[in-house]
């Protein structure tokens, strides 16, 4: 049975800290997941907004810096590369 809303409700619902943009979803596998996350400065979706700015060519957007290479702390892709 589906829920009615009453007419007469004035409540409003304040949300704190809400974000201007609404989320995106990404499929991706935990373990690239997780290494990316620890990776990333200042955090995941500031990695990859960056590079979806330079993606696009915006003006005088850089391709973002990677963190140094670990050969102990890279495993081998999974394409075999």
């Amino acid at each position: 049975m589906a829920r009615k809303l009453l007419a007469h409700s004035t409540c409003e619902v304040k949300v704190p800290n809400q974000p201007k943009t609404p989320l995106k979803r990404l499929r991706c596998d935990d373990a690239l997941w997780d290494r990316f996350g620890e990776l990333a400065e200042p955090d995941r979706s500031a990695v990859l907004r960056h590079f979806m700015r330079w993606y696009c060519r915006e003006p005088g957007v850089t391709l973002p810096k990677r963190p140094s290479a670990d050969p102990k702390q890279t495993p081998p892709r999974d394409d075999g590369t």
